[in-house]
């Protein structure tokens, strides 16, 4: 009997498992540069970093960030160029179905302290009409020297960076996503951005996710049932243990 138990619990456990980390309901992606060599280019494993005030980026190693590996960016903070993204990171040729539980994460520090800038850090996400919106002005991040985790849900990207052929974006078609790195004109320096685990994710499993496990539980149920009348009925069997 001990031994049919504890089958019950680690086919229940198994079922459990496969259920909740499947397709259905479940989108999790996350970028760690961990795969990637150091190098000192303008793009990544998919990503494009961009931006008049960039002066390098790339991957480098012993981060101390989220892992072995980390994106960088360096952007002249004291150029010209104030108000617009001192540096975008974007990754490109993507085709995502998000919906409004998602969420989306980044761990980062910089080399300059921003805690008392208005805010420089933010997501970005683009459908395939070319409709892009991020995170509003006042959301923006604010890194400091200790690595930080930013996160936020997709509805709170509800700044309109374009208007693409329709202005409100298709969650259904995502092509792009990423982080802005502004210059809000408020501090002059240089400042390297290490950036790692960046991270998009459908937080609540769909409706069917949750009909697939009770039905897999009902099935392990019915299951048990039918072994403690077999072994009921068979007394032997009923001892075996």
């Amino acid at each position: 009997m001990k031994h049919r138990i504890r089958l019950f619990v680690a086919t229940f456990t198994t079922a459990f498992a496969l259920t909740f980390t499947g397709q259905a309901g479940f989108l999790t992606i996350v970028d760690d540069f961990n795969a990637i060599s150091p190098i000192e280019s303008a793009s990544i494993d998919g990503y494009t970093f961009f931006g008049l005030q960039r002066l390098s980026s790339g991957v480098q190693a012993g981060s101390g960030v989220g892992g072995s590996h980390a994106a960088f960016a360096v952007a002249d903070f004291g150029a010209t160029v104030q108000g617009f993204p001192g540096v975008g990171m974007i990754h490109d040729s993507v085709s995502l179905e998000l919906r409004t539980d998602t969420a989306l994460s980044l761990n980062v520090r910089s080399t300059v302290d921003f805690s008392s800038a208005l805010g420089v850090i933010g997501f970005q996400i683009v459908d395939a009409d070319g409709t892009a919106v991020r995170t509003q002005d006042s959301d923006l991040f604010r890194p400091t020297g200790a690595p930080t985790v930013f996160s936020q849900n997709i509805l709170e990207l509800n700044t309109l960076d374009a208007p693409g052929q329709d202005s409100v974006l298709d969650l259904a078609n995502v092509v792009q996503y990423g982080i802005l790195m502004f210059d809000r004109n408020d501090v002059d320096a240089v400042a390297e951005f290490t950036i790692d685990n960046v991270t998009v994710t459908n937080i609540v499993p769909e409706p069917g996710t949750y009909m697939m496990f009770f039905a897999v539980l009902v099935a392990l149920l019915l299951c048990r049932r039918h072994g403690v009348q077999h072994a009921r009925r068979d007394p032997a069997l009923a001892n075996a243990d």
